[in-house]
This record gives structure tokens, C-alpha cells and sequence, in this order.
């Protein structure tokens, strides 16, 4: 299998979005999301907008990072996907039900050292 890292040139990105992604950047540093790195992969990042507006009536923006070449490589772990019916069905009876919004969810399950080259 093919280990070699997939490093991808940055891709450039448009002035009037530089300040968003160097906040962003500067937020997930400062909440441990993310930190300095000298690994041999490298993906490159872009702005989307998102739905809505922000408090200042300006499209919402959120930072993306292309994974497509390392998704490449990754192997899949195959699994039966569960039925929901039989979801609902373990439901019933229940008394109490929650629901979570976690913001950037993506970003709540932190990987081991030895996986985070």
C-alpha cells in the first residue's frame, strides 16, 4: 500500500477572506483544535460561505480543508449500517430523549499522539 504523504500546494485564497481565515486559524490554535506541525502531509484550505448572516449582516464563512487525496488512501472500516427501523423500535418505551448541537462537531474527538503525523 502506497504510505507516501500526500502533500498538496496551498491554494490561494482572496484577500477579503485572509482576515476570517487568520482568526480562524489564530481560535483553533488557541482552543487546542489544532497546533504547529512539521508533518510531511499538507492539505489545502479554502472559504465557503455559509446559510445565514452574521451580527454584522455579512455572509457567514467557515474554513474547509480539501481532504480528498489523503481520502484517497484511507482505508475503510466496513460495518453493517443499523436498520432504522430497529433504531426507532429500541427507542420506544423510552422516558427521556436529548439532543446535541455541538459546534464544529468534527473537531470534539481528539486523535492519539501517535496517529496525529
Amino acid at each position: 500500500e502506497d504510505e507516501t504523504p500526500v502533500y498538496l500546494r496551498l491554494y490561494p485564497y482572496p484577500l477579503s477572506v485572509a482576515d476570517f481565515v487568520d482568526k480562524e486559524i489564530k481560535d483553533l490554535l488557541a482552543n487546542g483544535v489544532i497546533r504547529p506541525s512539521r508533518s510531511p502531509f499538507n492539505n489545502p484550505i479554502w472559504v465557503v460561505k455559509k446559510k445565514g448572516v452574521d451580527e454584522n449582516g455579512q455572509a457567514k464563512q467557515r474554513l474547509v480543508i480539501d481532504f480528498r487525496k489523503l481520502n484517497e488512501k484511507t482505508i475503510g472500516d466496513k460495518y453493517p449500517i443499523p436498520d432504522i427501523t430497529g433504531i426507532l423500535s429500541n427507542l420506544g418505551g423510552s422516558k427521556y430523549f436529548t439532543t446535541l448541537d455541538l459546534k464544529s462537531g468534527f473537531h470534539q474527538i481528539k486523535l492519539l499522539e501517535r496517529d496525529r503525523e
